[in-house]
């Protein structure tokens, strides 16, 4: 058993270890029999220091608790008394900071007090207790309060009322050795095996516990057993009397059991200060010090009471309505309310609103409520951006400001929601960033606290669109587009992992909300042309390039920041050239195109005489471009060969002839070769000879030298008419030269094989028969014209045309026995030979396959009309019949009327 008549710093508590104790006869005291308790085992006690234990009090200690309110039989509830979840291991730190700012030179306070600890195993008492070897004193009361089930608060009063630690500036080393009294009975020496603080705390702790006789330890502790009336002493000295207790709880039981005296009435109307000579100061001090510090010891609350829906927070005399908005900060911050009746709710005078904005009265510091803790503001012009006054903030008794954990100071950065992004705050604008990279990127700070704003400040706030770092690829949960978020607020959209990988940014996409792309702007996708400020570049393989700014090709503008994280070539800028990994071909990058570039000469013309830088792109990047025109290459830096010279290159087996204007034409037949009466060999040649030649042109039968078309055979060229509908080849005059003229005058050309006697005119793109040499002199102006000899293969390579017919010839078609005479211009059926011999015509008939005579032209008469007149033909002569022509008169065309014999 434990005893104490006060606070005080010299006095020690005593332990009764397994003795044996008689109970006194009970005396009776009004109607009822009282027990009593056992007399102290003490012999004698020192009143003197029991006096001068009063005037001990720390003056720091703001001295409010009523105790008129003071109860001998219910000192302290059970409910709190055994509420080991009050405090948290912070706050019990921060609590021992609020009441010691510094310790005096050469003394370690609690605050700063740290402590080997041991390892002890469960018992009947308290739990298991993890031991360290350095441990703050905050956490050691912080374990032994758990590991009991012991308020840590209870503790912190224990220390404060026996040996004054809590707000002692100089604390001795003895006053850690006997913390709590512990083990140290008033006739004896103090138990060494109960020095030390964690000794201390753990032993008392553990004894509050033993008082309750829990199963398992002996039923030892009954004298000051709940729900009884025991006659408690007021003083050590007996003459001073006994006081009738109903002893109303275990909690209160304990307080006895360790100091086993309760204060008289001039005690207790001394408040902190001294009574009389009967007073003793232990549990009075208990409650001061519990009140003033925690408040009531009767209701389990942290400054938070409920009455019906609406919560409070209590301070002093007065308390403060907590908004719906604000209470979930106050509630992570202090717990549960507790829900009082009228009676203590009415002990509080209305504050007004509480806001998050809390003042310690003592020390002025204001600090915010968010996360759990407060958050001290360094200036009232922060508290000004956070949306208060350093004037308008709730006011808290020190003890009360005491009670929040103590974290990371106020800053310039907010969240709009608990964990959400981190967003810089100005009076009118909330940035956010997308993570701790991007923060520090953009305000250089890597872990600001930000505490959460009032929804009510962020509805007063432009909220910026989401700061990413810069060269961030993004991918919207809601889209599969892939974006490249820009620093001034564009997105980029990315048509292609290969454009990234060609810029150098990789080409890993951080998934995002929808939300974080909110305020940004579509703009357009991200190409392989960017800009870095005056600088136009080409991105290829991961590095880019400077470029003209003039290429005509589409440019995607960077932000600096994206800028800074890609690789640039050293070189100079410089044309762009590229080529595939697959061919050797090289293209100029220009005016929007790519242009082929045909020699090598030609690529260090371009490149300003100098032998350029040629990218190798991949077949992506080649498929972005356009191609437009090669690039020609002049006459004097192509290779020439021998003039008529017909060649071959190595990779090919086409035959061309090359001309001394920059053209390859292409031999179709080597017939053509042998007509033009060039040779026919050809020699193989490099390719790179070829390169720049143009090779659109076919070499054929007609050519053209001077102007003037010409029909090539034998080697020598023949001007011809008719030939508008003949491809042909204009050959330059070297060429020229080599195939002498037959014939200067355009003349129709008529041509036969060496094989067969059928003549043909080559007129409107192909050959037409001419059927008899009438026909043939006709088309030749009157006159047999020149026949040339060609090739069966010249022959076939011109499309057959419509056939020939001559003037008074017979025909028939292979698939009809009608037979029908030509005039010239129609054919008309012939219903007898005797009308073909009065006409003086031969009656041969040509038979004509796929041939069908036209309809209309009618049947032929036995009188025609030539000119104006109408004859009778009789014995191969015309007669004039005398009359007018009639519709049944046949009307003959004038080529065949002049080849008819008149009479005279």
């Amino acid at each position: 058993m434990a005893r104490s008549i006060g606070h005080t710093r010299r006095r020690l508590r005593r332990m009764v270890f397994a003795v044996s104790a008689t109970v006194a006869a009970g005396v009776l005291i009004g109607a009822g029999l009282v027990a009593m308790a056992p007399p102290p085992l003490a012999a004698a006690v020192d009143t003197s220091v029991e006096a001068a234990a009063s005037s001990s009090v720390d003056s720091s200690i703001v001295k409010a608790a009523d105790l008129s309110q003071f109860k001998p039989g219910n000192i302290i509830s059970d409910a709190v008394f055994f509420n080991s979840a009050t405090m948290t291991e912070a706050q019990i730190q921060s609590f021992l900071e609020s009441k010691v700012a510094s310790c005096r030179s050469g003394y370690t306070c609690l605050k700063d007090y740290y402590v080997q600890t041991r390892s002890i195993a469960a018992d009947a008492m308290c739990g298991a207790y993890s031991g360290g070897a350095s441990e703050r004193a905050s956490r050691v009361i912080f374990k032994v309060a758990q590991a009991c089930g012991i308020n840590p608060q209870v503790i912190l009063v224990m220390l404060q009322k026996e040996q004054g630690l809590i707000t002692s500036t100089a604390p001795s080393a003895w006053a850690y050795q006997a913390a709590m009294g512990q083990g140290c009975p008033d006739t004896a020496a103090c138990d060494t095996a109960y020095y030390g603080l964690f000794n201390q705390v753990y032993g008392g702790a553990r004894q509050m516990k033993r008082y309750a006789n829990p199963p398992g330890t002996s039923n030892y502790f009954t004298w000051y057993a709940p729900g009884r009336t025991w006659n408690v002493q007021y003083h050590p000295n007996t003459s001073c009397g006994r006081g009738a207790v109903y002893i109303e709880n275990q909690a209160t039981a304990n307080l006895y059991y360790y100091t086993p005296y309760q204060p008289n009435a001039a005690a207790l109307r001394a408040g902190y200060g001294e009574g009389d000579g009967c007073s003793s100061y232990g549990n009075r001090n208990f409650f001061n010090y519990f009140t003033d510090w925690f408040g009531s010891t009767q209701i389990a609350y942290k400054l938070l009471i409920s009455r019906g829906a609406d919560i409070y927070l209590v301070t002093g005399a007065t308390r403060y309505h907590i908004t719906a908005a604000d209470w979930p900060a106050f509630n992570a911050a202090l717990g549960s309310p507790v829900a009082v009746g009228d009676q203590l709710f009415g002990k509080f005078a209305d504050g007004g609103e509480a806001t998050r904005f809390v003042r310690d009265t003592t020390t002025g510091e204001i600090s915010y409520v968010d996360g759990g803790a407060i958050h001290r503001f360094a200036t009232c012009d922060l508290v000004a951006l956070w949306g208060s006054a350093c004037a308008d903030v709730t006011q808290l008794a020190t003890n009360d400001f005491a009670l929040f954990t103590k974290s990371s100071e106020m800053t310039a950065y907010a969240r709009t929601v608990s964990g959400g992004k981190i967003h810089s705050l100005t009076t009118s604008t909330l940035v956010p960033y997308f993570d701790s990279a991007a923060l520090t990127y953009f305000t250089g700070e890597s872990a600001p606290y930000a505490a959460v704003l009032a929804a009510s400040e962020v509805a007063k706030r432009t909220v910026s669109y989401v700061r990413f770092t810069p060269a961030t690829l993004v991918v919207s949960e809601a889209s599969p587009n892939v974006y490249l978020a820009q620093t001034d607020g564009r997105l980029l959209r990315v048509p292609s992992w290969s454009v990234t990988l060609d810029l150098g940014l990789g080409r890993s996409a951080r998934s995002v909300a929808e939300s974080d792309l909110v305020g940004y702007t579509r703009s357009g996708d991200l190409t392989r042309f960017v800009s870095c400020e005056r600088n136009t570049m080409y991105g290829a393989g991961g590095t880019n390039y400077r470029v003209p700014n003039s290429a005509g090709f589409a440019v995607t503008s960077l932000d600096t920041g994206t800028c800074g994280k890609l690789s640039i070539s050293s070189t100079a800028s410089g044309e762009l050239f590229v080529k595939t990994s697959t061919s050797s071909d090289v293209y100029h990058a220009t005016q929007g195109v790519l242009r082929y570039v045909p020699t090598m000469t030609r690529l260090v013309a371009l490149a300003g005489g100098t032998e350029p830088r040629i990218l190798t792109v991949s077949a992506a990047a080649f498929a972005d471009f356009t191609l437009g025109d090669p690039h020609t290459v002049p006459v004097e830096e192509l290779h020439q060969f021998p003039v008529g010279q017909f060649i071959v290159s190595a990779s090919s087996t086409k035959v061309w002839l090359p001309t001394r204007d920059g053209r390859l034409l292409y031999l179709p037949s080597w017939d053509v070769g042998r007509a033009m009466g060039l040779t026919t060999t050809a020699q193989r040649v490099a390719d790179s000879t070829l390169v720049g030649y143009d090779t659109s042109e076919s070499l054929g039968w007609f050519v053209m030298c001077d102007g003037v078309t010409s029909f090539v055979v034998g080697g020598e060229r023949y001007a011809a008419s008719g030939a508008e509908d003949f491809a042909s080849v204009s050959l330059d005059s070297s060429l020229c030269d080599l195939i002498p003229a037959a014939r200067t005058e355009a003349a129709p050309i008529f041509v036969k094989t060496s094989t067969g006697a059928a003549v043909f005119h080559l007129v409107d793109g192909g050959r037409r028969y001419v059927p008899t040499m009438a026909k043939l002199a006709d088309l030749g102006g009157g006159a047999v014209p020149t026949i040339l000899t060609v090739s069966e293969a010249a022959l076939g390579a011109f499309p057959v045309g419509e056939q020939y017919f001559a003037t008074g010839e017979l025909v028939k078609s292979a698939a009809d026995a009608a037979v029908y005479l030509f005039d010239g211009a129609v054919f008309y059926y012939v219903p007898s030979f005797s009308r073909i011999q009065a006409l003086g015509l031969s009656t041969v008939v040509r038979t004509v396959s796929g041939w069908q005579a036209s309809a209309g032209a009618g049947t032929l008469s036995t009188t025609v009309v030539c000119g104006d007149t109408v004859y009778e033909p009789r014995g191969g002569v015309l007669y004039p019949a005398g009359r007018e022509a009639a519709a049944t008169d046949t009307v003959l065309d004038d080529m065949l009327c002049s080849r008819l014999s008149t009479a005279s």
